[in-house]
């Protein structure tokens, strides 16, 4: 194969994101650099190449069953089945092909609240929350709940800090990243934004 024919391979997408792409809300995935400066690793993928999503999966009779959008935790309910991982998926039982459309080099750190969105994560706001005191046999705990209004059993309910209740979605995305790898967030990712498409 030449340096300049179009590459095929598969990547790796939790649930979350396997979802968030087939509700078009995902539109480019970040992938860590390995080594140090100056950057040596090439790009595992070019403009131009396709990649298939790989995802938990089941094969059931003839046809291969997604744990991303399934219900239940088991493959068709059944308990004595279980998802095989997304790393044994191969290209022949995915669903979801992409094309690479550019690469990058960019900090999760130096992220803009729209590239966050385009990773799949929204902005979230819990509206009205409340915070007071519950009677429990005459002793006041204290308690918080949303809603529109406090509950009539809230002792002494007070509005929350809305800005303790809302939440960007690149805070939702540092969490995501952070809880897969701790040191991430100011090392270097390729950056791959892609269009899904049919399979090549």
């Amino acid at each position: 194969m030449s340096s300049t024919a179009t590459k095929t391979r598969g990547l790796i997408f939790p649930d979350r994101d396997v979802l968030a792409m087939l509700d078009g809300r995902k539109s480019r995935t970040m992938r860590l650099i390995g080594g140090k400066l100056p950057i040596v690793e090439a790009a595992h993928f070019q403009p131009g190449d396709w990649f298939y999503v790989k995802e938990a999966w089941f094969d059931w009779g003839r046809a291969t069953v997604y744990r991303a959008g399934s219900p239940g935790s088991r493959p068709s309910g059944n308990p004595d089945y279980k998802w095989k991982s997304a790393t044994c998926m191969n290209d022949p039982r995915a669903r979801l092909w992409a094309r690479i459309d550019s690469v990058a080099v960019q900090r999760p750190c130096d992220l803009t609240e729209e590239e966050c969105i385009a990773e799949g994560c929204q902005p979230s706001t819990w509206g009205p929350w409340w915070q007071g005191y519950r009677d429990v046999s005459g002793v006041l705990m204290h308690c918080e709940c949303g809603g529109e209004s406090p509950p009539d059993w809230m002792v002494e309910p007070k509005p929350y800090s809305m800005s303790a209740t809302n939440k960007t979605a690149k805070q939702e995305f540092s969490y995501r990243l952070l809880s897969i790898k701790a040191d991430t967030w100011e090392q270097l990712h390729w950056v791959y934004e892609f269009t899904l498409g049919e399979k090549p």
